[in-house]
């Protein structure tokens, strides 16, 4: 998960875009109920097999079925990744982009909280590094394992990440994509008209990377989804509002709902079948990929879903969600690291609310800084004279 930057667009706009702050927040949270509950050792073998095939009825449901929403951890950041490739190419569609400003504001915004909650990683793992891992999951043994000296790797972002913060995988690919925006851009204005072969094709190669076992190849094309959805905006627009319009919208949306849903988990149903079909789980990715874009679709146009998430909880939750990604994994370690090994499941409980309040401290102390002296930067780099002209974005608004 990345940080996005809120375009300054018309009224009516920003009304629908307080939703998607809304539903980060949702997302932030669903990845953190993930890794709390990752801390319970049984939770934790069936998220690294990949199954919960002998583990009991109830665990097979809440992992194999729709149900595996609450906890669908990977599928709330590519809700993320959608998000990113969304809100970062609204304000471009817009207006011309100063490509000077962009890149020291938008790399000081990502990279400063990142460096702060390796910070916080760091001091906790010293803090806790005479604990025993006795009797803990397989999540926290990997945390304990962690070392000060993976912070200088990790806080580059562009070579993987090591198991003191391993939520900053994600991280990666926002700054591989924040670096290539401009390309993704091009490929909107020269193709916006084929978003019928695009889409398919964006799809063709997130299956090929989940085959080829290709990050770059799997999660790039997915912010390209975000871009395209951005460009077509207006079209989804006017598609919910037809849907609006006929005479049984509550059940066409509520079957979108559930649609979305199970889209989203498909990749856990389809390992709960008795086969071993990598093709399938291919398409099962594919699958998620596109419900976690309906995800989005609904959260701007289905009224319960949006007015939801436009509640201040959520739009507290969603302002914070960035910081509450980064600090959220050490947390949930130390927590349990001081508790006895035996309680897992009340250290689960008890690191959800810790997480909160510390991610709200981080917010108030690092992230909100961050972001000020980012638009400094970027005003202070965009006011330097530079020769020749300001290379501007090659996409234009087109509405429709």
């Amino acid at each position: 998960m990345g940080t996005t930057e809120r375009p300054a667009p018309a009224a009516s706009t920003r009304r629908r875009l307080a939703s998607l702050d809304g539903l980060r927040g949702a997302a932030a949270v669903v990845v953190l109920v993930h890794h709390a509950l990752l801390v319970i050792p049984v939770l934790a073998t069936i998220q690294g097999d990949g199954t919960a095939a002998g583990s009991g009825p109830l665990l097979w449901l809440v992992t194999h079925t729709p149900l595996h929403l609450l906890w669908a951890g990977e599928e709330a950041v590519i809700v993320f990744f959608v998000l990113s490739g969304l809100v970062l190419t609204l304000p471009a569609l817009a207006r011309p982009v100063a490509w000077r400003e962009y890149y020291p504001r938008r790399l000081v915004r990502l990279y400063l909280p990142v460096w702060g909650s390796l910070a916080v990683a760091v001091v906790l793992a010293v803090l806790l590094s005479g604990r025993s891992g006795a009797g803990r999951s397989a999540f926290v043994q990997v945390w304990q394992t962690a070392s000060a000296q993976d912070a200088w790797h990790d806080a580059l972002l562009l070579d993987g990440v090591g198991p003191l913060n391993v939520a900053l995988w994600s991280l990666q690919w926002e700054v591989v994509f924040s670096l290539l925006l401009p390309a993704f851009l091009l490929l909107v204005r020269r193709g916006r008209s084929l978003w019928p072969i695009t889409v398919p094709a964006a799809f063709v190669l997130i299956a090929a990377g989940t085959l080829l076992q290709s990050p770059a190849l799997r999660y790039l094309p997915i912010f390209a989804l975000g871009v395209i959805l951005a460009a077509h905006l207006d079209d989804v627009g006017r598609a919910a509002r037809r849907v609006d319009e006929h005479p049984h919208h509550r059940v066409l949306w509520t079957a979108l709902a559930l649609t979305a849903t199970a889209l989203v988990t498909a990749r856990w149903t389809v390992r709960g079948l008795p086969v071993d079909a990598p093709a399938l789980e291919a398409l099962a990715s594919g699958a998620s990929i596109l419900g976690a874009c309906l995800v989005v679709v609904l959260a701007l146009h289905w009224d319960p879903l949006r007015r939801a998430l436009e509640t201040p909880v959520w739009q507290w939750v969603g302002v914070r969600s960035f910081s509450l990604y980064l600090v959220h994994i050490p947390v949930i370690a130390a927590v349990t690291l001081l508790l006895p090994a035996t309680v897992a499941g009340l250290a689960a409980a008890l690191a959800v609310p810790v997480a909160v309040v510390v991610a709200a401290v981080f917010y108030r102390l690092v992230e909100r800084p961050a972001h000020h002296l980012s638009r400094r930067v970027g005003t202070r780099t965009a006011s330097i004279p530079a020769q020749g002209t300001t290379v501007r974005s090659p996409v234009q608004h087109s509405a429709g």
